[in-house]
């Protein structure tokens, strides 16, 4: 709806069945179409007293079964209890977000499971354990649903501090523990 004056309801149409919106609703999801299938869609704003828009916007909707390409150049940084991971991102034009899967077990796919999903091009896993070796596969996913292959795996390590890390005269005799 175009205008100052938001509608009390939206209504759509799409093949045969009508929804009510609330005037502030911006999108909506219609379940039960396959990949491929063609979609039209009436979209009428409804203004108090029965009133609405006199344009009714029509809108043909065609979803691809085209995956994304993978993403690229996986690494994995180890840092103190975190690993940091970094990819490029396919440039694919309906390409929406990236899903990464974690293994603590080994760089066997079928041990891992989804840990995340990330709309930029690096991931921080943190409270991970002192020199804990982690293995990470990720995939693209596009607007329609279609994921990308699996990147290879990469693992990385996290690691401990070492005695240059800790400036001098910063731990005192009274912070330590007997034997």
């Amino acid at each position: 709806p175009a205008g100052l004056i938001f509608p009390e309801t939206i209504r759509l149409i799409h093949n045969g069945t009508t929804v009510s919106l609330a005037g502030t609703a911006t999108s909506y999801r219609m379940p039960g179409y396959l990949i491929g299938d063609t979609v039209t869609v009436n979209v009428t704003a409804m203004y108090l007293q029965g009133a609405s828009s006199t344009v009714t916007a029509v809108k043909t909707i065609t979803g691809d079964a085209t995956p994304p390409s993978m993403p690229t150049n996986l690494t994995v940084t180890g840092g103190f209890r975190t690993l940091t991971l970094r990819w490029e991102n396919p440039t694919t034009e309906d390409f929406s977000h990236i899903e990464i899967w974690e293994s603590v077990i080994g760089p066997d796919m079928s041990t891992s499971e989804r840990i995340a999903q990330a709309y930029g091009t690096e991931f921080v896993r943190s409270n991970c354990g002192v020199l804990e070796v982690r293995w990470y596969w990720i995939r693209a996913l596009d607007v329609n649903g279609n994921f990308s292959d699996f990147t290879s795996v990469a693992s990385g390590t996290t690691t401990a501090i070492a005695m240059e890390d800790v400036p001098g005269n910063t731990i005192g005799e009274s912070m330590l523990v007997s034997e």
